[in-house]
C-alpha cells in the first residue's frame, strides 16, 4: 500500500510541536515562580537526576500533546472569532460578508454570549479588531474581494460542481451564500487538481501555525498581566508590556488571516483549473 504522508508531517511539527514546546516552557517558567517549584513532582524530579533520553522523552510528548491542545483551542477561539468578525475566506473572497459579529434570530442569545466570553478572553486582539473595523471602518482592507470577472468565473465553477458532483438528480435550491460550499470544493479540488495539493497542506500549516501562536501570545498577555498584578513593577513599564504582547499577537492573528485567505484562495482555484465533471 502506497504511503502518501509521513507519519510525522510538516503540519505536525509546525501546528503541534512548535506551540507545543513553546507552552511547555511558558508552563515551566510559571511554575518557576509559584509554589508548584516545592511540590512532590519536582522534588521527585530533581532527586531521581534525570537526564538525557530519560527527560527528553516524556519533554518531546509532553510538547506534542500539549500542541494539539492548543491547537484546539485556538480552531474554537482565534478562528470562530475570526469567521464572527469578517466571515469565511470561501465568502468574503466572492463578496459575501459577515455584516455583525453579533448575530439575530434563533438562540441568539445564548450564542452572544458565548461570542462575547470569546471576545473578552481573546481582548488583547478583540479590542483591536473591534476598533479597526468598527470605529475607524477599515474591516474591508482585511475582506478584499476578487475581481468581478474572477468571482463570477469562481461562482459559476462553484454552482457546477456542486451540481455535477454531488450526485442529485437535480441543482441545489440553497442559494450559494447559505452553504458552506467550501468542503465540497475543497475536497474535488483534492481529487481533480493533485499538484496543488503540496501547496495548500503547506499553507494549512503556516495558518496553524500562525492561529496557535495567536493563542500563545494571548496566553501569555494573561499570564504577564496576572504577574505583574503580584510585582512592584511600575505602571508605565507594565503598560507597556501589556502593549507590546497585544501588538504582537495582533500581528500573528493578522498573519494568520493572511495564510487563511491564501488557503482558500488555492483551493478555489484549484477547483476552477480542475476537469469539469462529467
Amino acid at each position: 500500500m502506497e504511503v502518501k504522508q509521513n507519519p510525522f508531517s510538516f503540519y505536525d511539527f509546525l501546528g503541534y510541536f512548535v506551540p507545543g514546546s513553546l507552552f511547555v516552557y511558558l508552563l515551566i517558567s510559571v511554575g518557576s515562580h509559584t509554589t508548584i517549584r516545592e511540590s512532590t513532582l519536582i522534588k521527585f524530579i530533581n532527586l531521581s537526576d534525570l537526564k538525557g533520553i530519560e527527560l527528553y522523552t516524556p519533554l518531546i510528548l509532553l510538547a506534542y500533546i500539549s500542541g494539539h491542545l492548543i491547537n484546539f483551542l485556538s480552531a474554537i477561539t482565534v478562528e470562530k472569532h475570526l469567521n464572527w468578525m469578517y466571515g469565511f475566506p470561501s465568502k468574503t473572497l466572492l463578496g459575501f460578508y459577515q455584516n455583525n459579529y453579533f448575530t439575530t434570530g434563533n438562540e441568539s442569545i445564548k450564542k452572544n454570549i458565548i461570542r462575547s466570553i470569546i471576545a473578552l478572553l481573546l481582548i488583547p486582539i478583540s479590542a483591536i479588531d473591534f476598533f479597526f473595523n468598527y470605529v475607524l471602518g477599515i474591516k474591508n482592507l482585511l475582506n478584499k474581494e476578487l475581481d468581478p470577472l474572477m468571482k463570477e468565473i469562481t461562482k459559476q465553477k462553484i454552482a457546477l460542481i456542486m451540481s455535477n458532483s454531488s450526485g442529485l438528480k437535480s441543482p441545489p435550491t440553497e442559494p450559494i451564500t447559505e452553504t458552506n460550499y467550501f468542503l465540497f470544493i475543497y475536497h474535488y479540488a483534492l481529487e481533480n487538481s493533485k499538484n496543488h495539493a503540496p501547496k495548500m497542506q503547506n499553507y494549512v500549516a503556516l495558518f496553524g501555525l500562525m492561529r496557535t501562536l495567536t493563542l500563545y501570545l494571548v496566553i501569555l498577555f494573561w499570564v504577564a498581566a496576572w504577574h505583574l498584578s503580584y510585582s512592584q513593577a511600575e505602571p508605565q513599564s507594565i503598560i507597556i508590556t501589556l502593549i507590546t504582547l497585544s501588538t504582537l499577537s495582533y500581528i500573528f492573528y493578522l498573519s494568520f488571516i493572511k495564510f487563511y485567505r491564501r488557503f482558500t484562495l488555492e483551493a478555489l482555484m484549484a477547483a476552477i483549473v480542475a476537469p469539469p465533471p462529467i
